[in-house]
């Protein structure tokens, strides 16, 4: 009895954890298809937000369909809201001539994070990003981080001067307070508020351990630390190809160790950089050199190619002008020989004619000697 109620018992929990399980199961199919449900909603707001924020630019859709065109320029400062400027990040053609995009100045939010990861990692083609003077945080750098480690090796510039890159987000509106009084601004620093969000530093020192592309990278008055300038500095040890790190690190900020060190690799890239394009001019010259051999050789075969093919022709010409020559000389031979053989022939005609009609008067005058 005791062993059956000891497989009822297991049995019971069993069917209990089971149905736990679909219950939770339950639970979480329920959320994801809220939280899709949510997203739609959320994109489906943001898209009228966008047409209605670009009814009121046609300056801006102008824009965007010649850089969907091909028409472009190169360069474009952009002055929009953030509305307008997801619109834009959104909708930025994976390819096209525009090189240097300016979006600084526009108040922009971390709200906006995504959107900058996205653009980066779809387009290959802009070089050069200004995002200075913006109210961008760790979301947006860790990102522009991800985006630039993983997937975008085209992007050589970066200026991020004056965004709150480690206020956590419920301190961005004291920042915009702050961005609101220029004239009695201080540089932004997390000390001021107690608390810092290093995650955004934490992706860019990932970043740069990877990216091959960058050179340039301005992070000026952006709260930077002493914790900032170690993450950075053990990061650009690895990197090969970044050149120049705006910062206004003091001697109070940032470790004379790692400053020390930063600054070392920076001047190793500038060199290795320097003699990099020395190789790649002298290669360019000696290919143009050799290119130009090249060419010249080719332009010398061609010309031996034209000489034999004229003097081919010439050698064809002359000898159909000799067979025609010499078929015209037999052809007129043969017309020659036919007109001697006309001729002899009508001669002998007359001939047999004149010698019968002489025959005839013979006959005649022998009749007329008999009559009489």
């Amino acid at each position: 009895m005791t062993t059956l109620q000891r497989e009822f018992d297991r049995e019971y929990e069993e069917d209990l954890a089971a149905e736990d399980e679909r219950i939770e199961l339950q639970k979480k199919e329920k959320m994801k298809s809220e939280k899709k449900k949510s997203e739609l909603r959320i994109k489906r707001r943001e898209l009228f937000e966008e047409e209605d924020a670009l009814a009121k630019r046609p300056d801006i859709k102008r824009w965007m369909d010649r850089v969907r065109n091909g028409e472009c320029t190169k360069e474009r400062s952009i002055r929009a809201h953030d509305i307008l400027s997801r619109h834009i990040l959104r909708n930025l053609p994976e390819d096209s001539p525009l090189q240097t995009l300016d979006m600084s100045r526009n108040d922009l939010h971390d709200e906006l994070a995504s959107f900058v990861g996205d653009m980066l990692k779809r387009n290959k083609s802009i070089r050069k990003l200004e995002l200075h003077e913006n109210n961008l945080g760790p979301r947006t750098l860790s990102a522009l981080s991800e985006a630039m480690e993983s997937e975008n090796n085209t992007l050589t510039y970066i200026n991020l001067d004056d965004n709150p890159l480690l206020l956590p987000e419920n301190h961005h509106n004291h920042h915009h307070h702050q961005q609101q009084h220029k004239d009695e601004k201080e540089d932004i620093s997390t000390k001021n508020h107690g608390e810092e969000d290093l995650s955004g530093i934490q992706a860019l020192g990932s970043c740069l351990r990877k990216n091959k592309s960058l050179t340039v990278l301005s992070l000026n008055n952006c709260g930077l630390n002493r914790r900032c300038g170690k993450i950075l500095a053990d990061a650009i040890e690895t990197n090969d190809t970044l050149i120049m790190l705006n910062t206004d690190f003091s001697a109070s900020s940032m470790d004379l160790a790692d400053s020390l060190r930063i600054s070392s690799k920076l001047e190793k890239n500038k060199y290795s950089r320097s003699v990099k394009i020395q190789e790649q001019r002298l290669q360019r010259l000696a290919f143009r050199k050799q290119k130009e051999i090249q060419d010249k050789i080719d332009e010398e075969k061609r010309k031996a190619e034209e000489e034999a093919k004229w003097i081919e022709k010439q050698r064809v010409e002359r000898c159909e002008k000799r067979k025609k020559d010499a078929e015209d000389a037999e052809r007129k031979r043969l017309e020659e020989e036919k007109a001697k053989e006309d001729e002899r022939k009508r001669k002998e005609e007359a001939a047999k004619a004149a010698s019968k009609k002489k025959g005839k008067k013979k006959g005649k005058k022998k009749k007329k000697k008999k009559k009489k």
